[in-house]
């Protein structure tokens, strides 16, 4: 029910459309969906208090020309803070920046993050973002040839609503954040029953073992061609 007003010029602010009760409910049924989830996980499971905050978003437009035919245009969103424990992990993530609602600054909820990367290295990520696109156009295309090009368009900053959150399960502290706008999950930790520990790590073993198996084998045929070489020179001798 926030009504939108002119801003004046500022970064708007996108609104919070999902809860906290909700977004720790959308927490525990992502988790619930991992590989080896604990059997009594859902029961154990308890959100700590939560933490709003708004994310400066840098926002381009990033063109890449294969040839005069061929142009793929996507939208870049670089996060503007270093202030984040988890910015690397969700670089890759879709912002929902393509439903364009603001709400009224003076009425922010959560703690406004300072904006810590220079425009200039916001505009460097965008440009590896387009030589990506070019590059999986590339592979796409391969018998394509033509002139190359890369572009791209500021469409300024917004400040986005992230919830971080954390929750308990077997004395243990769990990491997650999730999209207060639309409410996916953008990426959490999670714990995994014994048994799936023994999975996961008998596999590597197994992985292991047989990449050592190879290595020996390789090896011996190595100084049995030798072998083989010397006793040829010898005997032709």
């Amino acid at each position: 029910g926030l009504a939108h007003r002119d801003l004046g010029g500022l970064p708007p602010y996108f609104p919070v459309n999902v809860s906290e009760a909700e977004a720790g409910e959308r927490l525990l049924r992502f988790c619930l969906n991992r590989y080896g989830i604990p059997g009594d996980f859902e029961r154990r499971f308890a959100v700590q208090p939560v933490r709003l905050v708004y994310v400066p978003i840098y926002l381009f437009t990033v063109t890449a020309r294969l040839s005069s035919s061929i142009v793929e245009t996507d939208t870049c969103a670089i996060i503007g803070t270093r202030n984040l424990w988890y910015r690397e992990a969700v670089s890759n993530y879709r912002f929902a920046m393509r439903v364009r609602q603001y709400m009224d600054p003076d009425r922010v909820p959560g703690e406004v993050q300072d904006v810590t990367l220079p425009l200039e290295e916001a505009v460097q990520q965008a440009q590896k973002f387009g030589r990506e696109l070019l590059s999986r156009d590339r592979k796409r295309f391969s018998e394509v040839r033509g002139e190359t090009s890369i572009s791209h368009v500021n469409e300024g900053q917004v400040f986005y609503p992230l919830y971080e959150m954390s929750y308990r399960y077997g004395g243990k502290t769990y990491r997650g954040v999730v999209d207060a706008a639309n409410g996916v999950v953008c990426l959490s930790d999670h714990p995994m029953s014994m048994q799936s520990r023994a999975v996961v790590m008998g596999s590597g073993l197994v992985m292991l073992g047989s990449t050592l198996f190879f290595v020996i084998c390789f090896l011996l045929l190595l100084l049995i061609g030798d072998g083989l070489v010397m006793i040829g020179g010898v005997g032709g001798a």
